[in-house]
């Protein structure tokens, strides 16, 4: 039962909820929070039996092919850090569509000990590729080599079976899955550059690029601000002795940020969007994300979100740098080798011109991040600085001429519907790449009856991932503050409230510990946030994509486990989230 007391500011203790209210425009009757140390109960230890989980695995050599060979032995599987025997192993093998004999044939085996009937089934199962050309923030030519390599692709590399959805950043739905060549092929000639913001400003005074235009407007970088002034004294001939305008160099580099991030959010938007529609379909499931690349900005919780959403849905996202072999050239106006143009400009002063090498040089490596981040985070691969993009293709998209699949039937595992994190590891010495699945979800039973407080202790004291409530968890080391700040994004138009008096009335609880690598209990923090929300500010923070809160728990330097738990006060349901980090 919710009750609506009030609690006074004063005893708050959580001044991040409140930094955090205020731009959300939330009047003091409308959110009060009451803040808490957490102190987990005792363990309860439930048992249970899991069928069969099935992992597929494929190993690289330096040479990045996959390699064949290998037996049950070579491998070790853990489920959420615990080791488990591996009860079933077979091998799929793949032959190429242009190469004698049967495409597919698989054998099957398995260690010692191991039932037979429990070996996985030999058939390949379904295979979906969502094949994304990232038209929001790739140049017209870096686009029509990755649509060239994309054609030669879907004609030359795919599977029997292999159904392709061909999207874009800037329309990702309503592409149907098919293993229509032809009509792939009519959908890849379609797509087209569309950026909101380009690399080539040289008509802009003066020009400012994207990452430029980050780093002026969150005020990052003093050197770029001072770049663009002298270059603005420059292109605008000011007389000798006058002073460049501060505020229209920051308005035009908020204009060029703000394109930019909304082609950001937009690639994102997509992503995830495509995760969404991965995620119903059976068998395995891949993006294919070809792109020039992105900076985070802005979105590093939303990166890490997606990560943690692809990883639960089971969708590995391979992506591919378009933009092939990048080099900078020191005053060559920062651009790729591979197409420096002339702007016909009036040249930069020394320092000026470094600065903008620099910046250029930084630009790429975080989009580079990104689409490192998004590959090795949902256990895929980032093909980049390579211009055969065919070749890119191919090693992305392609069945692997060698398939492992390892079976195990996890011990101490609880079929509750919760993602359980997996790591496959080869035998020690070996210097060979493993790519497999991060987790699984196991089947959830029939719900047993629990009190909300002890069902909020169990989760918190779990380490799977938990997406009953429509939130978002996320976890940053605070340096500043010397702890670990947990931020939730709540979804408000997908929950219930308690209509009371022309109002929306609902209670949020968010509880967040840390556990050193031991597993042991170090701190924990519980906030009890009541909202009694005016039809206007609901509206205002149901526009804004939700109710963002955070709450830092300090501890001192180290490795610790993060574990975030928010509940609702009426239906009970949680979201909940788990994650490694490092404080200094």
């Amino acid at each position: 039962m919710i009750s609506w007391t009030r609690f006074p500011w004063a005893i708050l203790g959580l001044p991040a909820l409140l930094a955090l209210a205020a731009p959300q425009a939330i009047g003091p009757d409308e959110m009060q929070a009451h803040t808490t140390p957490y102190v987990p109960a005792p363990d309860v230890t439930v048992r249970t039996q899991v069928e069969l989980v099935e992992v597929p695995v494929v190993v690289r050599d330096r040479q990045n092919k996959p390699v064949a060979g290998l037996t049950a032995n070579d491998f070790t599987i853990f489920d959420a850090g615990k080791k488990q025997q591996i009860t079933a192993f077979s091998v799929e093998t793949f032959a190429p569509p242009d190469t004698q004999g049967p495409a597919l044939a698989a054998t099957a085996s398995t260690p010692s000990g191991a039932k037979l009937a429990d070996a996985p089934k030999p058939e390949t199962a379904l295979r979906f590729v969502a094949l994304c050309l990232d038209d929001l923030n790739s140049d017209t030519e870096s686009l029509m080599s990755a649509k060239k390599a994309a054609r030669q692709f879907v004609q030359t590399s795919l599977a029997p079976g292999d159904r392709v959805a061909v999207v874009t950043t800037a329309s990702p739905h309503g592409t149907p899955f098919t293993d229509d060549v032809p009509a792939m092929l009519a959908l890849i000639d379609k797509v087209m550059a569309s950026p909101r913001v380009s690399e080539n400003v040289a008509m802009d005074c003066p020009p400012i690029k994207p990452y430029e235009a980050y780093l002026i407007v969150n005020r990052l970088d003093p050197s770029v601000v001072q770049a663009k002034l002298d270059q603005y004294r420059a292109c605008a001939k000011l007389p000798n002795g006058t002073a460049p305008q501060m505020d229209l160099l920051t308005a035009l580099a908020s204009k060029i940020w703000d394109r930019a991030l909304l082609n950001n959010k937009d690639a994102m938007h997509a992503l995830d969007g495509m995760v969404d529609g991965l995620s119903k379909l059976p068998g395995r499931r891949t993006i294919l994300l070809a792109s020039s690349g992105f900076f985070a900005g802005e979105l590093d919780n939303e990166i890490n979100l997606l990560i943690e959403k692809a990883v639960h849905a089971g969708v590995v996202i391979n992506t591919l740098g378009a933009r092939g072999v990048f080099t900078i050239i020191p005053g060559g106006d920062g651009a790729e080798q591979r197409s420096v143009i002339s702007r016909g400009r009036q040249s930069a002063p020394a320092q000026t011109q470094a600065t903008n090498d620099r910046t250029q040089s930084q630009s790429a490596m975080a989009k580079d991040d990104v689409l490192s981040a998004l590959a090795n985070g949902t256990g895929g691969q980032f093909f980049h600085d390579n211009n055969d993009l065919l070749k890119g293709f191919r090693q992305l998209g392609m069945v692997p001429d060698v398939l492992y699949l390892l079976g195990f039937a996890p011990t101490e595992a609880v079929p509750d519907g919760r993602f359980h994190s997996l790591k496959v590891q080869l035998r020690a010495g070996d210097r060979d790449t493993v790519q497999a699945k991060k987790g699984y979800t196991p089947a959830k039973p029939a719900p047993l009856e629990q009190s909300p407080q002890a069902r909020l202790d169990a989760e918190v004291k779990a380490s799977d991932t938990l997406h009953d409530l429509p939130a978002r968890i996320a976890w940053e080391a605070n340096q500043q503050k010397g702890g670990i700040t947990y931020t939730a994004l709540i979804d408000l138009s997908s929950m219930t409230f308690l209509p009371h008096e022309n109002r929306r009335a609902q209670r949020l609880i968010l509880v967040a510990v840390l556990r050193d690598a031991a597993g042991n209990f170090v701190a924990g923090k519980r906030s009890d946030v009541d909202l009694y929300l005016t039809n206007e500010t609901f509206a205002r923070l149901v526009a804004a994509g939700g109710l963002r809160i955070a709450i830092t728990v300090e501890a001192p330097p180290g490795t610790y486990t993060a574990r975030g738990v928010v509940q609702d006060g009426l239906q009970g349901k949680m979201a909940t989230s788990s994650w490694e980090l490092r404080l200094q």
